[in-house]
């Protein structure tokens, strides 16, 4: 399971929303290269269990990655990371920065 050698921990006590810590938890792994693109996300159910929250919390998590496009969820199928990420996009459509004379 490719979340088995991240320590996804979230803090229960917190103002923050778990769906809101899980998105931003994730997410960031992924833009910081240590979830991969393409890589398959545990699903809904064993996530939740792994860490110990609802599968309504999961699925709101995985409901706005998904929005955002990091990941797509496929039911019958698995949860992916997106193999372009929304920054990709971004860089591809950017002018390109002139050079100073």
């Amino acid at each position: 399971m490719i979340l088995a050698n991240l320590n996804l921990t979230l803090d229960s006590f917190s103002k923050i929303p778990l769906s809101r810590q899980l998105t931003d938890r994730l997410r960031r792994e992924i833009i910081e290269g240590n979830i991969a693109t393409g890589s398959i996300l545990p699903s809904i159910r064993d996530l939740a269990v792994k860490l110990n929250i609802s599968r309504s919390t999961v699925m709101r998590c995985y409901e706005e990655l998904a929005g955002q496009g990091y990941i797509v969820v496929t039911p019958g199928s698995g949860t992916t990371v997106c193999r372009r990420l929304p920054g990709d996009l971004e860089r591809m459509t950017a002018p390109p920065a002139l050079a100073p004379d």
